[in-house]
């Protein structure tokens, strides 16, 4: 099971030490096998922001990795997980997926 991250918690736009700042959800990939999606609270949900979640909140952790040369205190997928490319590959390979779909939509091609 992974770490959760640090206890830092957001209420009312302020840190709180009773709500989970990091959580995962795991989801069965329709390519075999479980994928971990992230979620972090902003400390602006009072004010209507939503949380940063799925792929924006992966590329974040990405970045957050190659910024602070370090890797994050918690797991980032269950072991045997696909990986980020093979999933965005089987998104863009797969017809009716909303990443296809958007990106045909926009005119970009693969």
């Amino acid at each position: 099971m992974p770490r959760q991250c640090r206890d830092i918690h957001v209420t009312g736009g302020n840190l709180h030490p009773s709500i989970p700042y990091h959580t995962t959800a795991e989801w069965e990939w329709s390519g075999g096998g479980r994928i971990r999606t992230h979620s972090f609270l902003t400390g602006r949900e009072a004010d209507g922001v939503k949380p940063v979640f799925g792929l924006t909140a992966s590329m974040l952790i990405y970045v957050a990795i190659w910024g602070y040369r370090r890797a994050p205190d918690f797991e980032l997928q269950p072991p045997n997980a696909p990986t980020q490319a093979q999933q965005i590959a089987c998104a863009l390979l797969t017809p009716s997926n909303p990443l296809r779909l958007a990106c045909e939509g926009e005119g970009i091609d693969g």
